[in-house]
């Protein structure tokens, strides 16, 4: 706007001169709204968008250094983040395989499932025969998936529901016997009529220790079945295997004849600390 006369003097714009609410989204520069501009505590969480972190790409495995933020307590609750390698608890028992099926099959095999990358491994089994009176044992497998067929060292005993104590102590046996008592066959019973676990120690590491004794994998575990007459019966076993020149890689779980059905097997392998 033109003067006629002399021009006033510039005079600065003050916040009084600017009414409320006048100055638009679209008055504002790209990147005018800085961290210099806003007070720490002033967004709060309705400020927030929901999606932030749900909306981000889902993942299905962690690697050591995948970050979670945390609250530091011991800091006021100032956030900070922390590795997965850091993290405390969980780690104990690692899952290695699952295996389960109502479909028949003559062995339930789970092949490479030890490694040198744990030295313990913990076993969980639910299983049934195709028909009463079979019985369930296991075997070791060799790294080529086939069976050590000798040579196991075992001590069972056990007791029915008279109270008939039942044993077996046998110096080399082909089978590693999970129980004495036949089975009955039920698919009404979740996946089987013999449960039970077993912890086995070291079975891919040959040279544990000096003695040749020490040099073999061992077992000690525990079954709990249903007999063919609808009874039951406990059993707790202790063993080895004579396996001074290959690892034992795996294991299979097969009846004495005919199939097994129900069946869910899993395998841990247990942390060192």
């Amino acid at each position: 706007m033109g003067f006629i006369g002399v021009q006033p003097t510039s005079v600065p714009l003050t916040a009084s001169d600017i009414t409320d609410g006048i100055i638009s989204n679209a008055k504002l520069g790209a990147d005018s709204v800085n961290a210099t501009k806003i007070s720490d505590d002033s967004i709060s969480d309705e400020h927030l968008d929901i999606t932030s972190i749900t909306g981000q790409t889902a993942i299905t495995s962690l690697a050591d250094t995948d970050k979670f933020l945390v609250s530091d307590a011991s800091d006021s609750g100032n956030l900070k983040y922390v590795e997965n390698q850091y993290l405390g608890g969980g780690g104990a028992m690692t899952l290695i395989s699952n295996v389960e099926g109502t479909s028949s099959v003559g062995d339930v095999s789970i092949n490479d499932c030890f490694s040198a990358t744990y030295d313990n491994y913990f076993i969980i089994y639910t299983l049934s025969p195709d028909r009463d009176g079979n019985y369930i044992n296991f075997r070791f497998l060799k790294d080529d998936d086939s069976t050590f067929d000798t040579g196991y060292n075992v001590v069972l005993f056990g007791y029915d529901e008279s109270a008939n104590l039942r044993t077996t102590i046998n110096g080399s046996h082909s089978d590693f016997p999970l129980h004495q008592s036949d089975v009955k066959n039920d698919t009404t019973e979740l996946f089987g009529t013999v449960i039970g676990y077993m912890y086995v120690y070291h079975p891919y590491t040959l040279n544990v220790g000096g003695s040749d004794l020490l040099r073999r994998a061992r077992v000690v575990g525990q079954s709990h079945q249903i007999k063919s007459n609808g009874n039951i019966a406990t059993y707790s076993y202790a063993g080895q295997i004579k396996q001074n020149s290959e690892n034992v890689a795996g294991i299979r779980f097969r009846p004495n004849a005919n199939y097994i059905t129900h069946r869910r097997v899993r395998v841990y392998g247990l942390a060192d600390s």
